[in-house]
């Protein structure tokens, strides 16, 4: 079965939340934090697509990361990410 290779911009997300994990497992979280907040930056300036991307590709598995490293999400993601990530929360409660 062929997939669709993704488009670039999501490839550049994969890899901007390999790096945060990455980050956090070296004990660098200055740098984590740094990538956190730049796909921050790109959500808040970014269309639909890349919005849905920056679910998809970071925050749920930088979120998923950090859940099972044992660390607060609230404490690493910034206000727009953190309820993003909320509401990921909520839909699969339901």
């Amino acid at each position: 079965m062929n997939s669709k290779p993704k488009p670039s911009f999501e490839v550049q997300i994969e890899r901007l939340a390999d790096v945060t994990k990455c980050s956090i497992v070296r004990g660098n979280i200055d740098k984590a934090k740094k990538c956190i907040l730049k796909a921050e930056e790109i959500y808040n300036k970014g269309s639909k697509e890349i919005k849905n991307a920056i679910d998809i590709y970071f925050i749920y598995p930088v979120s998923s990361f950090l859940e099972i490293s044992h660390f607060k999400v609230s404490n690493f993601f910034p206000p727009s990410l953190n309820n993003e990530y909320k509401k990921q929360i909520n839909a699969l409660s339901l």
